[in-house]
C-alpha cells in the first residue's frame, strides 16, 4: 500500500481531482457582481436570445475578454443585469475567471472573439 501512495500516477490523478474540485468552489464562491464589475454570465446556447451573449446584449452589458465560450461569456453591466429574467443560468463575479482566462486590462475593456 505504501508503495501505491509514492506511484506517480496516483500523485497526478489525485492532484488533477482536487483541482477539478476545487475550481467550481471556487467559482461558486465569488459572489454577485457590483455593477461596473466583470460579470459571468452563464446560460445555455439554445436560448431564445442566442445564449450567454445575446442575453448580455439584451440585459444592456457589453461583452468583455479574450474569448467567448458557447456557454459563458465575460460582460460588464452598468446596473444590476437582468439577465437572469432573460435566462442566463448564474451571473458571477467574473474578476476569478478573468483572471484564470487570462484576460488583460486590454481584454477587459474591449470586445472578444468566438472560441
Amino acid at each position: 500500500m505504501r508503495h501505491l501512495l509514492r506511484s506517480p500516477v496516483v500523485l497526478l490523478c489525485a492532484t488533477i481531482l482536487i483541482a477539478f474540485a476545487a475550481l467550481p468552489v471556487a467559482v461558486l464562491s465569488a459572489g454577485h457582481p457590483e455593477p461596473g464589475d466583470v460579470a459571468l454570465v452563464i446560460a445555455p446556447p439554445w436560448t431564445a436570445n442566442g445564449g450567454a451573449a445575446g442575453i448580455v446584449a439584451a440585459a444592456g452589458g457589453r461583452e468583455v475578454g479574450p474569448i467567448r465560450a458557447p456557454f459563458a461569456v465575460l460582460a460588464v453591466f452598468d446596473t444590476q443585469p437582468a439577465a437572469r429574467a432573460l435566462g442566463a443560468w448564474l451571473i458571477l463575479d467574473g474578476r476569478l475567471m478573468a483572471a484564470i482566462c487570462g484576460a488583460s486590462r486590454a481584454d477587459l475593456s474591449g470586445g472578444s472573439h468566438d472560441v
